[in-house]
């Protein structure tokens, strides 16, 4: 079967849903802002992009489905239990980490980490806050909308980038070393 999806893949998926969902559960996925009472930057979409990264873009959106789905069950304001405002952009951050990070797998995989964990931070606030603000203006002006992604944006791309640029050389210098388990041999 040339389209089946190898094992390593799913499991892959599987073990970085269950992180992003444990990060969401038990809170150590939003980190406390000094700007203001009440405001957190958000690490949740960083297994996302190191799913993309690692393992391409089909695990990269698996892992972004299971986030989105965990954002519309946990939801309780009703404004992400849209999946255009929970899936859809949970989703294209596995996609868009992965494009970013392609140009420099080969040469200069860190630097891809890098401007994967970049890209794939900014994908979710631009188009959460953009669906939100597009959708549910009453509750999130594009002012509003704006003012948040400016003040949490940045500085959640930035712990994205050093997040996933700490785990992919991990991984990459285990792999290196032989320190692969018996899944990896399988094609990819």
């Amino acid at each position: 079967m040339a389209n089946r999806i190898p094992l390593r893949k799913i499991v892959i998926a599987g073990a970085l849903g269950a992180v992003a969902i444990v990060l969401g559960a038990t809170r150590l996925g939003f980190i406390p802002w000094v700007l203001g009472p009440g405001l957190e930057l958000t690490v949740m979409g960083v297994p996302v992009i190191i799913g993309a990264v690692l393992e391409g873009p089909v695990v990269g959106i698996a892992v972004g489905a299971i986030f989105g789905a965990f954002s519309m069950i946990q939801d309780t304001s009703g404004l992400f239990k849209n999946p255009l405002t929970a899936l859809l952009p949970r989703m294209l951050i596995g996609l868009v980490a992965w494009l970013a990070y392609l140009p420099f797998a080969k040469r200069l995989p860190r630097v891809g980490a890098a401007v994967a964990g970049v890209a794939g931070s900014l994908t979710n606030t631009v188009f959460v806050l953009g669906s939100l603000a597009l959708l549910y203006p009453k509750a999130v002006s594009f002012d509003l909308a704006i003012k948040v992604g400016i003040t949490n944006g940045f500085m959640e791309a930035a712990i994205a980038a050093v997040l996933t640029v700490a785990v992919v050389a991990l991984w990459l210098g285990l792999e290196k070393k032989g320190g692969t388990a018996k899944l990896a041999d399988e094609d990819k």
